[in-house]
């Protein structure tokens, strides 16, 4: 079985792709690797579910919260930034308060 694999758009015109990992055996995982550029992060779950996702927050102009209810905060940051939690966290260190 060959991995299925589409290109999506976020809202700012940043290319992803979508691939549905393998098993060893060549079956389909329930993983989804979504990456741009250099950057990667494995979804746990299908690339129909996030390709539905996509749909509803670029075409139907769903809120990208409620379009991709089903992934995290750091999933859904990556998905319309590019940006991993890590950069987040390097880019906005929280500050300690007094």
């Amino acid at each position: 079985m060959e991995a299925m694999e589409v290109k999506r758009l976020n809202r700012m015109g940043r290319e992803y792709k979508l691939r549905q990992e393998l098993e060893y055996d060549n079956t389909l995982t329930g993983r989804t690797v979504v990456w741009t550029g250099l950057k990667s992060m494995v979804m746990d779950h299908t690339i129909e579910k996030i390709n539905q996702g996509w749909y509803n927050w670029i075409v139907k102009g769903m809120m990208v919260q409620d379009a991709f209810d089903f992934l995290t905060v750091d999933e859904r940051e990556f998905i319309m930034s590019g940006m991993t939690a890590d950069e987040w966290e390097k880019m906005f260190p929280e500050k300690e308060v007094k």
